[in-house]
C-alpha cells in the first residue's frame, strides 16, 4: 500500500469512529499536523512506534496496522473477493492508478459479465 492510499485507509478509519484529528492526537500523543500529514501522504508511512500510538484510539490493532503499511505480510488467504480488491486496495492498470470512479467502473463491468454467464448457464 502506499502513502496515499494508507492515509486515505486511516482517515476513513478515524471517520468511522467519529474522532477528530485533534481527538486522535490526545488519545494517542501524536500531534495533529503529523496525523494530517500521514492522512494526506504527504509523510509517508509512518514508523511501528506511532502506528502503535495510533492504533487504539482508531480501534485497529496494532498487527493490522503493520500489515497495511507493509511492514509485516499478510497471512496467506484462500481468496479475496473482488469487491473487496476494488474498494479496499490500490489498483493500477498500465501503472496507473485508478481512481475511485474508474474502480466502481470496473466492478459493474465485472458484475454484468458474471450475471451474464449465469443467465447463459
Amino acid at each position: 500500500m502506499n502513502a496515499r492510499a494508507f492515509g486515505a485507509y486511516l482517515r476513513e478509519s478515524r471517520k468511522q469512529k467519529k474522532l477528530s484529528i485533534r481527538k486522535v492526537e490526545r488519545l494517542s500523543g501524536v500531534s495533529n499536523a503529523y496525523i494530517s500529514q500521514i492522512e494526506t501522504g504527504n509523510r509517508g508511512i509512518p514508523s511501528p512506534e506511532v502506528l502503535r500510538k495510533i492504533a487504539e484510539p482508531l480501534g485497529i490493532t496494532y498487527e493490522e496496522l503493520l500489515e497495511k503499511a507493509g511492514y509485516v505480510d499478510a497471512p496467506p488467504s484462500d481468496s479475496t473477493d473482488l469487491e473487496d480488491i476494488f474498494r479496499n486496495m490500490t489498483v493500477t492498470f498500465k501503472g496507473r492508478e485508478l481512481n475511485d470512479h474508474q474502480k466502481h467502473s470496473m466492478l459493474s463491468c465485472v458484475k454484468t459479465l458474471i450475471e451474464m454467464s449465469e443467465e447463459e448457464s
